[in-house]
């Protein structure tokens, strides 16, 4: 039987820098001078780019971090479990990479830990890292947002701190805008009966 995980990303667009921050900074300044030589014209769109020179103009973002919620303990939710409990950190990170001067999404450099540190593992397209970032772009005042994917469900959703409280607004690329974050407790208990009886890591 397979162990099945909810992805959650979790990131902001704060310009604080701690140490984490700097070292995924640093592995990020690595990774660019790196692909820098192994971007063609013939690939650059494997990579997610642009084109061919779009690797020499980019900057760094922030990084989002990768979280999980396991199967089975979605399967046991109830609302009156604190939703935040039942998520868990992969160890993966996104690294968005921007187009200098227009501050728009270029590609994103994936990282991963491994005895606690972290090291590049390629670079690509990560569409509900895109669809979370264009939510926070569109939402500035929005702190500490998280992103909750269900894959077996095929959804995403932007979460929103509310005094002390997370609340869930569905998300894609194209999210509309008169959707209204309802609380994940709320959610994820529906999502719970949803999925009961699911045994496969595929979208139903």
């Amino acid at each position: 039987m397979k162990k099945i995980f909810l992805i959650v990303l979790i990131g902001t667009l704060s310009i604080h820098m701690n140490g984490q921050d700097n070292e995924f900074l640093e592995i990020a300044k690595e990774s660019i001078a790196y692909f820098k030589c192994a971007v063609t014209a013939q690939n650059y769109q494997f990579y997610g780019l642009s084109s061919e020179e779009a690797i020499n103009n980019v900057s760094i973002g922030d990084a989002i971090n990768l979280h999980a919620v396991g199967l089975r303990d979605l399967q046991k939710y109830d609302s009156l479990t604190n939703p935040n409990t039942i998520i868990k950190d992969m160890g993966y990170v996104c690294i968005p990479l921007l187009q200098k001067n227009k501050n728009t999404l270029e590609t994103f450099i994936m990282l991963s830990s491994k005895d606690g540190k972290y090291r590049s593992t390629g670079i690509g397209e990560a569409p509900y890292a895109e669809a979370f970032m264009n939510y926070l772009i569109q939402n500035r005042t929005v702190k500490g947002a998280k992103l909750i994917r269900v894959p077996a469900l095929n959804r995403a959703y932007a979460g929103i701190e509310v005094e002390g409280e997370l609340f869930l607004l569905p998300l894609t690329n194209a999210a509309p805008k008169d959707n209204v974050p309802r609380p994940a407790k709320v959610v994820f208990a529906e999502l719970a009966k949803k999925i009961a009886n699911y045994e496969e890591d595929v979208p139903h």
